[in-house]
């Protein structure tokens, strides 16, 4: 899979001034060693691919020594290229062995997978923030022993999740969130079936383009520079 940094933007000079709730010692949840097998960053630290994780890690780091990136979208164009991995290898590489906080949000209101993926029952989570205005602070788990927090996708009902979304809540959200970690990853949608990830990157410092080698086609990833995300090649 070849991961792509696209469209960083520079962090504004100033934020709207919020009284910053403390965040108390989130719950920790245990993820089983058969799930933590898809997370090679820690399960095979030595690999090929841990270490191409490592890579992007670092060069992250840079833009975010910089003051130009905190928070970061994982999207693809089509379902099944891998984000979701993507997304859990890059949270868990990014807290540098505990030395960062990282929040990982699964920002999939209509097919969420990281509950699945870890191996934990649903609970609230985004979806219970946006809809109900309740605050993120209290839905979020500490996942061990991967070293990120987890916010989940929340209850998946029926309607229109993509409103949520469009919603003042989660610019609210966002800066909610902020103040606590030092890097927010968010677990979008894929890109082109849904208008989700065109709504979150006006939340998001930077986006992720996950394309998978031998199955993205080609006019997908052209779509997605020409406008979609705002991407620049």
């Amino acid at each position: 899979r070849d991961v792509h940094v696209v469209s960083p933007k520079v962090l504004p000079a100033a934020t709207p001034r919020l009284e910053v709730k403390q965040l108390e010692r989130p719950p920790a949840v245990e993820v089983t060693s058969d799930r933590i097998d898809s997370v090679v960053f820690h399960a095979q630290p030595s690999s090929p691919a841990a270490d191409r994780f490592r890579l992007h890690g670092m060069r992250l780091a840079e833009l975010w020594a910089a003051g130009k990136l905190k928070s970061v979208m994982i999207a693809s164009p089509l379902p099944g290229e891998g984000k979701s991995t993507v997304a859990l290898n890059l949270a868990t590489a990014l807290t540098e062995k505990g030395k960062r906080t990282v929040l990982l949000i699964d920002a999939d209101l209509h097919q969420g997978c990281l509950n699945e993926r870890l191996g934990l029952a649903p609970n609230d989570g985004l979806a219970e923030c946006l809809r109900d205005g309740t605050d993120p602070l209290s839905f979020i788990q500490r996942v061990e022993p991967l070293g990120f927090h987890f916010l989940s996708c929340g209850r998946l009902q029926e309607g229109s999740p993509t409103e949520l979304l469009q919603a003042q809540e989660i610019s609210k959200m966002m800066q909610i969130l902020a103040p606590h970690f030092d890097w927010i990853v968010l677990d979008s949608p894929p890109v082109l079936p849904l208008s989700d990830a065109v709504a979150l990157t006006r939340h998001v410092d930077g986006s992720l383009l996950v394309a998978r080698a031998g199955y993205t086609p080609a006019e997908a990833i052209e779509e997605i520079f020409r406008g979609a995300l705002g991407a620049v090649p």
